[in-house]
This record gives structure tokens, sequence and C-alpha cells, in this order.
């Protein structure tokens, strides 16, 4: 007995499953639990990478990270976080380049964003996350929990294979 759904994303062939597009094919994830203290904008300050290798070099890889953080009073009425997605590392492509104002102090804040890529490879691809803080010496961005506080959370990259 055959089952079809309206999407035709699964069907039942024959006794077995048949997955199409669209599916997950595998799912990677990387937790941070390094603290850091970002003090500077010149220096790129790494935070975590996590590796897949795509069944199939059309299938697409959907990134997701989540990075907690919270700045300190500093000698500036403000700051801004920025967090960086590079694939495989710094010297290589930017996917994402993310910033978050620093105006409110001692606040955690959850950085969340998503990006779909095309490595078209079957080769296996490294994702890193990186923070810089904007201006140099205006605070201190503290990443993972840094300021001992218990309650920031911890920083995780998710990395999901998607059938193309």
């Amino acid at each position: 007995m055959a089952i079809y759904f309206p999407n035709q994303n699964i069907q039942e062939i024959g006794g077995g499953l048949n997955l199409t597009g669209g599916t997950v094919v595998q799912i990677q994830e990387t937790r941070s639990t390094d603290s850091l203290s970002v003090y500077n904008y010149a220096t790129l300050n790494f935070l975590m990478s996590c590796t897949i290798t795509p069944k199939s070099a059309s299938n697409k890889i959907l990134v997701y990270m989540h990075v907690p953080f919270r700045f300190d009073s500093g000698p500036l009425a403000w700051s801004l976080g920025q967090i960086f997605l590079y694939r495989p590392n710094n010297s290589g492509t930017q996917l994402i380049n993310g910033g978050w104002e620093g105006g409110q102090r001692n606040i955690i804040h959850h950085y969340e964003k998503q990006y779909l890529d095309s490595p078209n490879s079957t080769s296996t691809q490294t994702y890193s996350v990186y923070c810089v803080n904007y201006p140099s010496g205006a605070g201190t961005m503290y990443v993972n929990n840094a300021l001992q506080q218990n309650s920031d959370g911890y920083a995780y990259l998710r990395l999901t294979e998607i059938s193309a």
C-alpha cells in the first residue's frame, strides 16, 4: 500500500520510505562553554566552530547560531557588539555580519541568526563564529557568562543538512 502526502515529500512505496527534497539529512551541533571578554574592534575573537560533511553536493546547509552576551558599563554611553559567521574561518567567506547596540548595559542579549548556505560540495564544511566590540575602549562585551552571572546561557552553532 502506498501513502502519498500532498506535498509529495514522503512516500511509502513497496513497503519502504522514499524521501525526496526538503528533508533533514543530518544535524551537527557545537555548544561553546568558553567565556570571552571582548574589548576591541581590531581583533576577531574566536568563539566556536562546527563541521558537517554534506551527503550530496546539491544539498543545502541551514546554519543557526545563538550567542548570549552582555556589556559592562564602560566609559562610553554605547558600544556595538558584532558577531560574524565565516566558512571555514576568518580567512574564508563571511556569511553573516551582525551587530547589537550595547546602550543597555548589564542586560543579557541573545543574538540569533539563520543562514541557508549552498556549499555545492561533499567535502567537510566548517562554520566558525567570531566576535568584536566597537569602538575599541568603549567597554567590554562578555560572551557566554563571562561575568559569572550563571544565567546567560551558552552559545551554540547548529548545522542542518537539507536535501535538494
